[in-house]
């Protein structure tokens, strides 16, 4: 009789796309297939990432129960009605949230605990930190480099890969040039947002170094936004190769698409860890919110990050009204970055290296 294997996480969207890699290993290491295994994704909403990732037909897809977070005791009766139509585990694996407070952990935890008593847990230690990035920590597996690599995976998991290929070649067939750069320059949340003049400036001399094509990407929230530098850089600046796209793809189309792209200059959010998954050179704009490494999609080949290091750094505010963190970042570093990443064929950084530096840990090299 094969293993049923609850998987736990606190995640939407972005948050959940990091674990794509370690899900895969994890699937193959312990002899597993999506048929074995079940998701409880606990967030605000209540909402299913995977019908976004992967598409409502997807098998992957139909492998979750949502649980809706906020008031515990609400969030207990959700947990006992999934027990009773999920019936038991034989193991169940917390897929660890680095920046979850003790308290919420202990919380969830125990009723897991109460519901599956006889099942193995794993990721259950409420103190315990398995690595400072999301990348490493969550199935609490090593990894080596190679196992980072995880499109083709996913992929698998889609109901017509081919078919979503074919879209995103052809989306981007008729504006295809030398070089094609992805910008996604907003964010939901405001504090993560590199100033629009900045992003405006690099555009500007990016266009000068040889036949380049630009295409501001996002969800349809970001079209508007991506307007208005759109309408800058061809009125204005007299720019030509440049598109808005936002809104126009879905999920797996966008991962296609970015597959693609020589280089994407992003803020950090959702697009960011697409082309992570896309295995995509990408230029990073982060604010120093949280530690270096957190949230750094490093499983790329090619991965820059640029923080301004300040004094309020790691404050960890949920808000603020001056990220001077992200927004004092000159164009010039930014730029010169980008010019390093587009004319390097040899700009791959030793795993080892990258992992080191980072001061991430795994759970097994303690």
């Amino acid at each position: 009789m094969q293993k049923k294997v609850l998987l736990i996480r606190s995640a939407f969207l972005g948050d959940f796309c990091v674990v794509f890699p370690q899900l895969k290993k994890f699937l193959s290491v312990n002899g597993l297939t999506i048929d074995n295994i079940h998701f409880l994704i606990q967030n605000p909403e209540g909402k299913n990432p995977l019908t976004v990732l992967f598409g409502n037909e997807s098998k992957i897809s139909k492998k979750v129960t949502p649980i809706k977070t906020g008031n515990v005791f609400n969030y207990f009766f959700q947990l006992v009605k999934a027990r009773w139509a999920l019936g038991k585990f034989d193991k169940i694996v917390y897929l660890n949230w680095t920046m979850e407070s003790g308290k919420a952990k202990f919380i969830k935890t125990s009723f897991l605990r109460l519901l599956w008593p006889g099942a193995e847990k794993v990721g259950f230690e409420i103190k315990k930190s398995y690595s400072s990035s999301h990348y490493v920590s969550p199935f609490l597996l090593k990894m080596q480099q190679s196992d980072y690599y995880a499109l083709d995976w996913y992929a698998s998991m889609l109901p017509f890969p081919e078919q979503k290929r074919i879209e995103a070649n052809d989306f981007l067939s008729d504006n295809r040039s030398k070089l094609n750069i992805g910008i996604y320059c907003n964010s939901k949340m405001q504090a993560k947002i590199w100033p629009m003049t900045k992003y405006r400036d690099i555009i500007n001399r990016l266009a000068q170094l040889k036949e380049v094509s630009f295409f501001l990407i996002g969800a349809t929230e970001d079209y508007t936004y991506n307007e208005i530098l759109l309408k800058q850089l061809k009125e204005d600046d007299g720019l030509e190769s440049i598109y808005n796209i936002a809104g126009k793809l879905d999920v797996p189309q966008t991962i296609f698409f970015l597959n693609s792209m020589n280089l994407l200059i992003t803020n950090d959010g959702f697009p960011m860890h697409l082309a992570a998954l896309a295995n995509t050179p990408i230029l990073a704009l982060f604010t120093y919110r949280e530690k270096v490494g957190s949230w750094d999609p490093f499983i790329t080949d090619k991965i820059v990050s640029i923080r301004t290091d300040v004094k309020c750094k790691e404050c960890s505010k949920p808000y603020c009204s001056n990220p001077i963190c992200i927004t004092l970042t000159p164009s010039d570093i930014v730029y010169n970055k980008a010019v390093e990443i587009l004319n390097s064929t040899t700009n791959k950084r030793e795993f080892e290296v990258l992992f080191s530096e980072l001061g991430l840990k795994s759970w097994n090299e303690e």
